[in-house]
């Protein structure tokens, strides 16, 4: 038997899931321009980007601010019902973006919840305080998620245990306070043999970006980086 606070988690997160199905890029470019989002954007994408493109400033305002409520209000008043934190809270969370990338009827001609995703991480506050990251074009965001994967891959758990990978001998431990000063290229692979935790095999990273074109970017980097290895991430 579900608990109380389950329940509506459940029915908040049907709320969540139609509201998520208003495409509100979609209702005001039909209903105020007479544009057609699907065929007059290169992307066919029913987000605030191609509102505020096609529409101007009013159809995106309009649309920015009703992605974000229809992910914002259903977590809200979800947190004013229940006294704890339910495991299916998560459900709720995700049941708007669901929505807008899935809508009923629509065959699959969602969009990417952007804008969605923001709102329900917002209606966490004040109960829940979500960390929010909003990080424009040229920040950096593709070098970070770069360095990760490279990290994964040649470190593992290193960076963040106090387990030591390996039996080491003092002229070791001696050679990695060594390297730390003055890093040598020629020593590098040793190094990080030494510093390496269970370090994840390429195939076990998976890494998702919205456009092809990303992702043959980040693969590329990745290939700068690590070689032939770079290719088996997924």
């Amino acid at each position: 038997m579900l608990s109380m606070d389950g329940r509506w988690c459940l029915v908040y997160a049907i709320v969540g899931y139609l509201a998520g199905g208003i495409l509100f890029c979609d209702l005001l470019l039909r209903g105020l321009k007479r544009v057609d989002v699907y065929r007059a954007a290169e992307d066919g994408n029913p987000g605030a980007h191609n509102a505020f493109q096609l529409g101007g400033l009013w159809c995106g305002l309009g649309t920015l601010l009703g992605d974000l409520a229809k992910g914002f209000f259903p977590v809200w008043l979800c947190l004013r019902r229940v006294s704890g934190l339910s495991p299916l809270l998560s459900l709720t969370l995700l049941a708007p973006v669901l929505g807008h990338a899935f809508p009923l009827g629509r065959r699959g001609r969602g969009g990417k919840a952007i804008a969605v995703s923001f709102g329900a991480l917002l209606g966490l506050l004040p109960r829940r305080r979500p960390l929010l990251l909003l990080a424009g074009a040229g920040s950096g965001k593709t070098t970070v998620l770069i360095h990760r994967v490279a990290n994964l891959l040649r470190y593992g758990r290193g960076s963040d245990t106090e387990e030591i990978p390996m039996p080491i001998s003092e002229d070791e431990v001696e050679f990695l306070e060594q390297y730390a000063q003055h890093s040598d290229p020629e020593q590098e692979a040793l190094a990080q043999y030494l510093c390496a935790v269970e370090p994840a095999r390429p195939w076990e990273v998976l890494a998702i970006t919205f456009t092809n074109k990303a992702a043959n970017e980040l693969k590329e980097r990745l290939e700068r980086m690590l070689g032939d290895t770079a290719q088996d991430v997924w």
